[in-house]
């Protein structure tokens, strides 16, 4: 509905207002939890609460388990978010961001998804400041010896990323004449530095002179893209706790949960 400048905004019914701020509560949380709890992340007072929680499961909105009495997002409530959720273009949601990082970072970036060969680039779009490497979309990336594709090793399902890191440690064995173990414990400690810090970094390793941030993005089923800047040596700030990657950091956290992706903390207790 369009409004003139001046014009006031359409009146709303303010119960309903108020009533959502209880499902925003149950929507916070990792699983079923007791009247007092949804009274307090929804503000309100438990008999108010309560009152919304009947009316919000003869709708199917809000279920509570017979047993427990504790409550939760009802299958109406579900069927509601699945249907949001489908009419997402995934892609269109990642490039959109994609855009705006890299004209807010200054530095070109590049989005991958998951294929049978590992990342491969999607998305490549230009910063503000000369172009540090242009990466063709559809190009291949390691997994082992870049920050993108150590983010996809700390987040994929092993089973899926295992064969094809034995192929890169061969193949890094072969060219460098290092012990299988060693580059193994080597790039292992790279995987669970990612997992700690929440991103990748690289310097110099894969190109002389550039370095890269990269974070997972992720869906309802995990991780589903990666969101990688690119910079020359010396000229980007990519260090752990500066302003790069903290715009990498929370571009990834938006297009994440558009997608829909639990926030990790639910995931991680699960």
């Amino acid at each position: 509905m369009k409004r003139t400048r001046n014009q006031r905004p359409p009146r709303g019914i303010q119960s309903i207002t108020v009533g959502a701020s209880v499902l925003r509560a149950l929507a916070s949380v990792s699983g079923p939890v007791p009247l007092r709890d949804v009274a307090k992340a929804a503000g309100m007072p438990a008999s108010k609460a309560y009152r919304y929680l009947v009316s919000f499961a003869v709708l199917g909105m809000v279920r509570q388990d017979d047993a427990t009495g504790l409550y939760d997002l009802g299958p109406f409530s579900r069927q509601l978010g699945l249907t949001a959720l489908g009419r997402i273009d995934a892609v269109e949601v990642v490039t959109s961001e994609l855009a705006r990082l890299a004209a807010a970072a200054g530095h070109d970036a590049h989005t991958t998804v998951w294929s049978q060969l590992g990342p491969m680039v999607l998305r490549w779009r230009q910063g503000a400041n000369d172009i540090a490497v242009r990466i063709n979309e559809g190009s291949i990336l390691p997994l082992l010896t870049t920050a993108t594709g150590r983010a996809w090793v700390a987040h994929q399902p092993a089973q899926i990323t295992a064969p094809l890191i034995e192929r890169e440690l061969e193949a890094l064995h072969a060219s460098s004449g290092q012990a299988l173990e060693v580059l193994r414990a080597r790039y292992g400690e790279r995987v669970e530095e990612v997992r700690r810090l929440g991103f990748s970094h690289s310097e110099g390793e894969r190109r002389s002179g550039i370095d890269a941030l990269s974070v997972p993005v992720f869906g309802p089923a995990g991780v589903a893209f990666t969101m990688t800047l690119l910079g020359t040596h010396g000229d980007s700030d990519f260090s752990y706790d500066g302003p790069t990657v903290r715009l990498l950091t929370a571009a990834a956290a938006r297009v994440s949960a558009q997608l829909g992706a639990r926030s990790r903390s639910d995931s991680d207790s699960s």
